[in-house]
């Protein structure tokens, strides 16, 4: 996990991480846990939420996790400050036809 190397370095005020919805249940989720304590011992009060991209009009449909976190030491740390709102899923299908150009000149296409 370099990126905690990174984020101990750089202490940044607010994280975002994204990955796959496994790394949760990885080892027994001994990776998402290795994941949250990491980030507690460095500082950071964590959100996590598991988010569809196919729900938001992305045309892909795969779960992710989301890591949100926010360093302690913030004024505004508390775990109320990670309280946002979830996106609402619009559940629309989009599909590739939805988002490609019609009238595309063939001297510039692929």
């Amino acid at each position: 996990m370099k990126y905690i190397g990174i984020v101990d370095y750089h202490k940044p005020y607010i994280l975002l991480l994204e990955n796959v919805k496994n790394i949760l249940t990885i080892d027994s989720g001994n990776v998402g846990k290795t994941i949250e304590s990491k980030l507690d011992e460095l500082g950071y009060i964590l959100h996590k939420n598991i988010l569809n991209a196919s729900y938001f009009g992305i045309p892909q449909a795969r779960e992710r996790v989301y890591f949100v976190a926010l360093r302690k030491d913030m004024k505004t740390s508390n775990k109320r400050a990670l309280d946002y709102n979830t996106p609402k899923a619009n559940r629309k299908n989009i599909f590739l036809e939805d988002i490609l150009e019609t009238n595309v000149w063939m001297q510039i296409s692929l």
